[in-house]
């Protein structure tokens, strides 16, 4: 960051953003830069916003700073204003604004403006929308309550420094702001926008001595640091989840996790981690660091349950994108292990028990270790199960189930897999899409019994009535198969494809009951499915 970078953009391309300027902000851009609040404000001079960013100084402003007493203070804003684009919108201009800006003030701010100091900010943002900038920069905690909701209605949005950073972001990678439906059920996960303090604010760790406004004071830093931060938003509206990341090295660093304290909070922390692993291993990253120190109790223990260590206070997982032997994954955990200075992994042997292998990949995921006792069925699943449990062809999820990474599949009694298992997905039938393998999911229990009795402990999991589990097989007990961390393949391989893979082996042409398969075409499969070589 440096201060002398020119603020005006004349020359150069159109900028993204056009800001005019409180005074409060001249004050702290200026040489002495020792305000309250002054770093955030420096902000707006980061080498990476040059081109980006045109700070603006409408005449009013400008008029402000001229009625202060000679002296360092007026020199020092003056110094600022110069590097900026002036503006001096019509009066008329201005006047109409005005005028539309007064209609809108809630009731409860009424009768405003109530001062000097009102008439000043009236003014300023008066002449902010009449030069038709994007957004008005200010920290005045008066002005913003007032007058952001009115300045809207103008096409101008009312902004600290921090979230003028954030709404730059948002015009740079537009796509990420677009809400996205989380995992076909009515929740959101979107990049968190500016303005939205108060929407955030109960995620504040205040039973471990984290007070709201240093939460948010947080939360402003780390928009400054340019860390991505995203929500998990309820179908009403409300954030039930906010985590920030940061790419540093090969490491995703979450600098922030917070779940709100509701009914699916575990279950949200779980699918988050699940989010987090995903988006490490779509970077190419080999582990995440969570460095949150007022995470609930809830959020630490699924930490524990997925593989984390709690090392020097910070929470490291490693997420090693490796199918292959025992010998391949000791390997690229023992490289990780090395570059955070962590001990290294004790020796892994193709010998082990597969419940040791099973852990193992659920600690690493999404890591295969393939040489060893764990074994791998190949599953029929109809379209229409495969469609309501893993959102293939067809999303049809119910709410509670989309947030799960667990499911539960009913099947017949006899010839199923035991746990701990690897299980791959064969979607059968023709319609609406043409049968094949469609993912890979983590064999976690297999339970055998009546309809009504499995019914009961798992609808929680589970898309089927009791009647639909009653008609699954012809004798009075059904196995079910609990499954977890399920990988849906970017390539499913089509039967023609599979007939291929499989070569002499006929019986997985068509595996309307589960079939073991050996490690090695496993591999050649799961590795078919995320366009992977060997």
């Amino acid at each position: 960051m440096t201060t002398g970078t020119r603020i005006s953009s004349h020359g150069r391309i159109p900028p993204l953003l056009r800001a005019a300027l409180d005074n409060n902000i001249i004050r702290d851009l200026g040489p002495a830069q020792s305000r309250p609040g002054a770093s955030e404000s420096l902000a707006l001079l980061a080498d990476h916003l040059t081109d980006q960013l045109e700070l603006v100084v409408t005449a009013s402003v400008r008029r402000e700073i001229s009625d202060l007493d000679p002296g360092a203070t007026r020199d020092a804003c003056e110094e600022v204003m110069s590097r900026c684009t002036p503006a001096a919108p019509a009066s008329q201009a201005v006047k109409a604004a005005r005028t539309l800006l007064l209609d809108r003030v809630d009731a409860e701010h009424r009768p405003y403006p109530a001062g000097r100091r009102d008439e000043y900010d009236l003014r300023h943002v008066a002449s902010a929308a009449a030069a038709k900038v994007g957004v008005f920069v200010t920290h005045d905690a008066r002005l913003i309550s007032v007058l952001r909701k009115p300045a809207r209605a103008l096409g101008l949005r009312i902004l600290e420094p921090a979230d003028v950073v954030v709404h730059l972001d948002e015009l740079t990678r537009a796509e990420a702001y677009q809400p996205v439906a989380l995992l076909g059920t009515g929740y959101q996960l979107k990049a968190l926008g500016s303005e939205q303090d108060q929407a955030v604010e109960h995620l504040a760790a205040t039973v471990s001595g984290e007070s709201r406004k240093d939460f948010l004071r947080h939360i402003h830093a780390l928009a400054v640091a340019r860390t991505q931060r995203c929500a998990v938003i309820t179908p009403d509206g409300d954030v039930a989840a906010l985590y920030v990341t940061d790419q540093r090295g090969f490491a995703l660093t979450v600098s922030l996790l917070r779940v709100a304290n509701q009914p699916l909070a575990d279950t949200m922390a779980r699918q988050l981690l699940l989010i987090l692993r995903n988006q490490c291993r779509a970077n190419k990253l080999a582990a995440i660091v969570v460095d949150d120190p007022h995470m609930s109790p809830g959020t630490q223990r699924a930490l524990l349950d997925d593989g984390f260590q709690q090392i020097n206070g910070r929470w490291i997982a490693f997420v090693i994108d490796t199918c292959g032997t025992a010998a391949d994954v000791e390997r690229d955990v023992s490289a990780v292990a090395r570059h955070l200075d962590l001990p290294e992994p004790s020796p892994l042997r193709s010998t082990m028990p597969a419940a040791v292998v099973a852990q193992l990949e659920r600690n690493w995921w999404p890591a295969k270790i393939i040489d060893t006792a764990l074994p791998t069925y190949v599953v029929s699943i109809q379209q229409r199960w495969s469609n309501q449990l893993f959102g293939v062809p067809t999303p049809l999820w119910r709410e509670d189930l989309g947030l799960s990474r667990e499911h539960v599949y009913y099947r017949a009694a006899t010839g199923g897999p035991a746990a701990p298992a690897r299980i791959l997905w064969y979607m059968s039938g023709n319609t609406p899409a043409a049968p094949g393998i469609i993912g890979c999911s983590q064999l976690e229990l297999d339970v055998i019994g009546t309809p009504a009795d499995l019914h009961d402990r798992f609808q929680h999991l589970g898309v089927w009535e009791l009647s639909q589990i009653q008609g699954t097989g012809g004798s009075q007990r059904r196995q079910a198969l609990r499954v977890t961390n399920t990988e849906i393949f970017p390539h499913p391989i089509p039967l023609p494809r599979l007939k291929t893979l499989s070569g002499s082996r006929t019986g997985l042409l068509y595996p309307l009951s589960p079939r073991k398969i050996e490690p090695e075409l496993f591999a050649q499969l799961y590795r078919e499915g995320f366009d992977q070589h060997a």
